[in-house]
């Protein structure tokens, strides 16, 4: 899963800062950056997956419990 994560989240923030640009201009010089949405909206996505993530963890461990599945280390 860390692998799929290490995939995906690159890729993931890479289209949120190229999609949402603000312009600077220096000296008459025009530049185009990512906007503080671009990392907001990176940001907030990491959080709902985390959170998505944990919930899933939890209900898998209960579903495991009722089951009798015997927790393996």
């Amino acid at each position: 899963m860390r692998i799929v994560g290490a995939a995906v989240g690159p890729a993931l923030a890479g289209m949120y800062m190229q999609s949402n640009q603000s312009i600077l201009r220096i000296n008459g010089i025009a530049q185009y950056f990512p906007s503080a949405e671009s990392y907001n909206l990176i940001f907030l996505t990491a959080t709902a997956l985390s959170i998505l993530s944990i919930a899933l963890a939890i209900i898998l461990r209960r579903r495991a419990i009722k089951l009798a599945i015997p927790n393996v280390h």
